[in-house]
């Protein structure tokens, strides 16, 4: 069975928020950004957690709905 793999960002100042994660672990991701908003030693706060569950939101759930935005080339391709 084929996994998709998603990846959930956020830009804030000078740190950078990256989530990846599967179809099989996406509410570890919910657990992560609890853990992130409620760390004093992160500039990660609940406004932010709610722009990733946004992003999350905005996922596919289906594989079938999920659409290849990028096609890799390698440099040898005619």
């Amino acid at each position: 069975m084929q996994s998709n793999i998603y990846v959930c960002g956020l830009l804030k100042s000078e740190e950078s928020y990256y989530f990846v994660f599967n179809d099989r672990n996406r509410r570890e991701v919910l657990r992560a950004l609890v853990r992130h908003a409620a760390n004093p030693e992160l500039d990660f706060d609940w406004a932010d957690v709610a722009i990733i569950i946004q992003q999350l939101r905005d996922l596919p759930r289906e594989p079938e709905r999920c659409v290849t935005r990028f096609r890799f080339s390698s440099r040898f391709d005619a």
